[in-house]
């Protein structure tokens, strides 16, 4: 086990691996070559390598077999020979100490993705990106659909598109997709939080989350506000029908993660307000490649194992990848800031399966076949104390399986039909014992999509920039949440109440590329403009219709600077679960005055939802830059600024009872005060058509006379929420004699996130309190890349902000971890049919073991002593993972 004060030898044994590694990487240039080398069967072509250049590669015979490689004639140094080469074969060459060679599969460099255009599959500049040997493709089979867009090969115009791939996540040596997401900037809130009873309490619709779960939260706009997919199309929705949970989806089985940080509705529909986060799969990988990690943290151990088989063939090509998961629970009594005391787990005991399939075939001349599935278990385990003993298991099982057809059909036009279904089932237990009496408690949910779609796309006419391009379409799918809540209290059982209802959506939609000025007819000053014209027509069986547009421009001007805009409308339905009142409740308990902190006050507060809800509607507009001078090569700079309008937003008032007393008048609406005996009965009997009425007061003997307020909590429709900020991206990218760096900085900044409980109400402030959004967040990296090694710092920062819980408004420190990650490519040290294929990489996730900044222990029952919002209880966690690719 690591103590914190072991920095020192840390750093210490950091620094001499690194030395030994850089001391093993070749330190010599190399001289150039007269090459003369004819396109041939790629064993000859090495063969002639060899003599011309005066030394060795070693090249295993199954990878060379059937492969060609391509003329290469010229002086050049023999390493940029052998590229060239190789170029397009899927083999790549590792140069060894002593100045030979080793040929393997390609596997993509370490660097943290920065693209914010289309990086098209097997584009140089997109060596980011794992290519296998297809000769079946070409040209046009590249062009690839990205987020954002319904348009092939284009980047969404006027939008700002994030793109990680594979090498760029492995880089972070981050184990699971929950803690990937949380390095981004423009991610807050639920990812992440555990959401168990009494500890992330403060959290909105943490009940919801008791399994464990992960939703993302882009802009800050709340649970369910970021639409999810997966290979571009929606998944099953977890937390009883309301957000994704992206804690099951297996990091081995993901190829890029695409993040759009701006409204989409004209293209998906409906819950594209914040943003948009596609996970595509891997299915384009040939071989296989076999993966073991374990991690470390005081009192955690945590495991992975993966297994990926890849097959292409003329026509096709298939994938089929495992994954396993587990990491023990983390108990407050381990932590210090959590109090010392053994009251709950901050973390649960988790254990996950998943497994994936994914490929296409070609189907004659003019189709393809395609399919994807995504199956997954997780189970969950807590145990806690908060006023009353407790037991928690989890068990959450999602399948999402899809395939469809691509025709061609004239010209350039392309038509794809697709069909999906995904299912997501949630299983909560929880064991309690109230004033000695056992209690138990059973929660199913089930969550079902059907749905189908058809889009085409292709050019219209030529324009001085370019071809004109559209693409139109339409959609169907079909909604279903099945909850069931059974109780039983000292062996006696309550009726079970449940809650069903399910919706037909039906869309039609279409999307413009119209490029005015391109390269035929652009000039020194404008060198080219795109322009994007969007529409989304959605009407729901069960609450009405929505036509959403968009449009957007992109321009680009002196050395390599682009401007871009856009603007746009978005609508998200209510939720299924929201139409349901049977997981409403009402909770008495004593807390301090915030007005008079020495006084204590009871509060009866309403849990739950209002089923009365009007239609979500958003205007979201964006302009920034991307700029990538010619007189600087790898360097780039981007900034994006949005700005937010969400009416009627369905939300909870904030979840501290403290925060909305002590700011009576912009919560006037939801305060009862000094409430008459038959308020009091009214609340408690709305609580009582759900799951009931909870006496958390000390003897547990609440009467009505002891209410000093009664507060309506329940989510509802917020009269409108504003907010602003900028993103900030920027990275350079250098080559030198001694080894590739690349430095890289996004960061997001807020100027504002306001909300109000009607239209009418003052604004109450979300920004920089606990449990909401800070105004700033950054993550910066310095990456170095040299011969078979690769290393990278990364540092995350989060500012300090305020605890309003309580008249005092304590504040909560800043927040700064260091992440390190270094890989070795063993093959380099020495090449024999053990070590061809094999990495070996160490990680530190906070390196220098911060603890996340200490807030106020709200009762003797709290056990959390952290914001699980903006910070992380796990504390240094020591990795180390070896892969071999077969």
């Amino acid at each position: 086990m690591i103590k914190t004060n072991s920095k020192k030898s840390i750093l210490i044994g950091a620094a001499s691996v690194l030395a030994l590694l850089l001391a093993s990487a070749p330190a010599f240039a190399e001289d150039a070559k007269q090459f003369d080398i004819e396109e041939q069967p790629l064993a000859k072509a090495l063969l002639a390598f060899n003599e011309q250049s005066g030394l060795t590669v070693a090249a295993p015979r199954n990878l060379v077999e059937g492969k060609t490689a391509l003329a290469v004639h010229g002086e050049m140094e023999p390493g940029a020979a052998l590229e060239k080469l190789l170029a397009d074969t899927g083999l790549k060459s590792t140069e060894l100490p002593n100045g030979a060679y080793t040929v393997t599969l390609a596997i993509a460099e370490a660097n943290e993705a920065r693209s914010f255009r289309v990086a098209q599959l097997g584009q140089e500049d997109a060596g980011t990106v794992e290519t296998v040997d297809r000769n079946r493709r070409d040209e046009e089979k590249d062009e690839i659909v990205v987020t954002g867009t319904n348009i092939r090969g284009a980047a969404p115009v006027g939008s700002q598109l994030l793109t990680f791939d594979r090498a760029s996540i492995e880089a972070t040596g981050l184990a699971t997709m929950p803690e990937f997401l949380e390095t981004l900037p423009q991610n807050f809130g639920l990812v992440g939080v555990d959401g168990s009873p009494g500890g992330g309490a403060g959290l909105p619709n943490a009940f919801a989350n008791q399994n464990g779960g992960s939703s993302l939260n882009l802009r800050g706009l709340g649970q369910g506000t970021t639409l999810t997919l997966l290979n571009g199309r929606r998944m099953a929705l977890g937390f009883q029908g309301t957000a994704v949970d992206v804690s099951a989806i297996p990091l081995t089985a993901i190829e890029r993660v695409e993040v759009l940080t701006d409204g989409a509705s004209a293209i998906y529909g409906s819950d594209a307000i914040g943003g948009v986060v596609n996970f595509v799969l891997r299915d384009d990988f040939e071989g296989a490649e076999t993966t073991f990690r374990y991690g470390r943290a005081s009192d955690v151990d945590e495991y992975r194992a993966a297994q990926s088989l890849g097959g292409a063939w003329g026509s096709g090509h298939a994938l089929a990848s495992f994954q396993y998961f587990s990491r023990d629970n983390l108990a407050s009594a381990d932590r210090s800031f959590s109090g010392g005391a053994d009251l709950r787990d901050l973390l649960p005991e988790d254990e996950q399966y998943s497994a994936v399939l994914a490929g296409a075939q070609d189907v004659g001349d003019a189709a393809e076949f395609f399919f994807d599935g995504y199956w997954s278990e997780r189970n969950t385990h807590s145990e806690g104390l908060s006023l009353t003993q407790w037991v928690t298991d989890g068990k959450d099982r999602k399948l999402n399986l899809s395939g469809g057809l691509r025709f061609d059909l004239f010209s350039d036009w392309k038509l794809e039909t697709a069909g999906s279904y995904g299912r997501s089932k949630t299983g909560l237990n929880v064991d309690a014992v109230f004033s000695g009496f056992p209690y138990e408690q059973e929660i199913t949910s089930v969550f079902e999509v059907y749905a189908a779609n058809a889009k085409a796309d292709g050019s219209l006419f030529e324009l001085p920039g370019g071809a004109a391009r559209l693409a139109l379409g339409g959609a169907w799918r079909h909604e279903s949440l099945d909850i069931v809540t059974m109780q039983a209290l000292a062996g006696v059982s309550y009726p079970a109440t449940g809650a069903a209802d399910e919706q037909d959506v039906y869309s039609a939609f279409f999307e413009t590329y119209i490029p005015l000025i391109g390269e035929n007819n652009g000039t020194a000053l404008v060198q080219s403009l795109e322009l994007s014209v969007a529409g989304r027509y959605d009407d729901y069986s069960t609450f009405g219709s929505s036509f959403d547009p968009k449009v957007g421009f992109s321009l680009t001007s002196f050395d390599g600077f682009t401007l871009r805009g856009s603007y746009g409308t978005s609508y998200k339905a209510p939720n299924l679960r929201d139409y349901t009142a049977a997981l409403n409740s009402a909770t008495a308990s004593e807390i301090a005055d915030p007005l008079s902190p020495l006084d204590m006050i009871t509060i009866l507060r309403l849990n739950g939802t209002i089923v009365d809800f009007e239609p979500q509607k958003a205007e979201t507009w964006t302009i920034g830059f991307d700029y990538s001078p010619g007189f600087a090569e790898g360097l780039f700079l981007s900034a994006n600024y949005y700005n937010i309008s969400f009416k009627d937003r369905i939300a909870f008032p904030p979840s501290s009872s403290s925060t909305i007393l002590a700011d009576a008048t912009a919560f006037a609406d939801i305060i009862t005060a000094a409430p008459a005996a038959a308020e009091v009965a009214a609340a408690i009997a709305i609580g009582e058509l759900g799951q009931g009425f909870f006496d958390q007061t000390p003897l547990m003997n609440f009467t009505a006379a002891d209410a000093d307020y009664i507060i309506d909590g329940r989510q509802r429709n917020l009269g409108v929420t504003d907010t602003e900020g900028v993103d900030i991206r920027a990275g350079y990218n250098v080559e030198t004699d001694i080894g590739r760096f690349n430095v890289d900085l996004n960061a997001n900044y807020i100027f504002n996130l306001e909300s109000a409980v009607t239209r009418q109400s003052s604004r109450f402030n979300e920004l920089d309190r606990i449990f909401y959004p800070t105004d700033f967040r950054m993550r910066a990296s310095l990456g170095y890349t040299r011969s078979a090694f690769s290393g990278g710092v990364y540092v995350n920062y989060v500012p300090s902000y305020i605890d309003d819980r309580d008249a005092e408004n304590r504040q909560i420190d800043a927040w700064t971890t260091v992440d390190v990650r270094a890989s070795l490519e063993l093959e380099a040290l020495a090449a024999n049919a053990v070590t061809q294929g094999l990495e070996l990489s160490l990680s530190v996730r906070n390196l220098f073991d911060e603890e996340p900044p200490a807030v106020l222990l709200w009762n003797a029952f709290d056990g959390s002593g952290y914001d699980p919002a903006n910070a992380d209880p796990l504390g240094r966690l020591l990795a180390i993972e070896i892969r071999k690719t077969w």
